[in-house]
């Protein structure tokens, strides 16, 4: 058991025992510990971490890799270098083109990116309003059209008596952060103001959004790029307070 003495940096490794919740990293410090091959079942069944992914003992507790036991179950990790935050949240799956979509409980209708105006409309009848951005409100619904075509759907609290119009996964207005997270996975999450967002960016490829982690890889693409963003009041649920669904040229230049 005492074989490799190392010096470790304890920064990413944290105790086993992990949820859906988000963890904080403390200031790291310097520690000995001794390695030891440890061996990871989950459900009967034996995974095998990489070579960087050793577990180790220190004063009784057990350490392990977060990545790999939050991946074997079933678990998305981020880590924000910025603040020092780990984030732990349920890996929700796949994403597909309808959840670039917004659903009106009331009509039972479905209005998607990239449906024609006039389509809109024989379902949502004529908007109330249409503000100096152009974006059309149709009784608490915004749409924002690019030549006709919708590019921007917009939920928000202060234009909505009641949660009438909901995502692809079943989320409206009044819904906790936690659920977001639990549906939707990790995602670019911005705390400032004394306000939380979360948003999620993906591409499209082969009629499905893959997610991506960060502007960076799509801020060039003027198609083929969407964003679905959530922000919350602030109250202790978190609850949304606004949905917002567009492509990037709408999401992030508004145009």
């Amino acid at each position: 058991m005492k074989n490799n003495i190392k010096s470790f940096v304890l920064g990413f490794f944290v105790c086993a025992m992990i949820s859906a919740t988000t963890v904080y990293a403390t200031n790291s410090s310097q520690i000995e510990v001794y390695f030891m091959k440890l061996n990871y079942v989950f459900n009967g069944v034996e995974k095998i971490p990489d070579s960087t992914g050793q577990g180790f003992i220190y004063k009784g507790t057990t350490y392990v890799p977060l990545r790999f036991i939050s991946e074997s179950l079933n678990k998305e990790v981020s880590w924000n270098g910025e603040t020092g935050t780990i984030r732990v949240s349920d890996n929700p799956g796949e994403f597909v083109l309808d959840d670039l979509s917004i659903s009106d409980t009331l009509s039972n209708s479905i209005i998607s990116l990239g449906m024609p105006k006039e389509e809109v409309e024989q379902k949502l009848g004529k908007p109330i309003d249409v503000n100096f951005k152009e974006i059309y409100n149709y009784n608490g619904l915004e749409i924002f059209y690019r030549d006709d075509i919708v590019a921007g759907l917009i939920v928000k609290a202060g234009e909505n008596n009641t949660n009438r119009y909901r995502t692809n996964k079943n989320l409206g207005l009044g819904n906790k952060l936690s659920e977001v997270l639990s549906n939707y996975g990790n995602g670019i999450v911005d705390e400032s103001f004394n306000q939380v967002a979360v948003t999620y960016l993906f591409s499209k490829e082969n009629d499905k959004l893959i997610k991506v982690g960060s502007t960076e890889k799509i801020k060039d693409r003027l198609s083929g790029a969407y964003s679905v963003s959530f922000s919350f009041f602030d109250n202790s649920n978190k609850t949304i307070s606004m949905i917002l669904i567009g492509d990037f040229q709408f999401a992030y230049l508004t145009q």
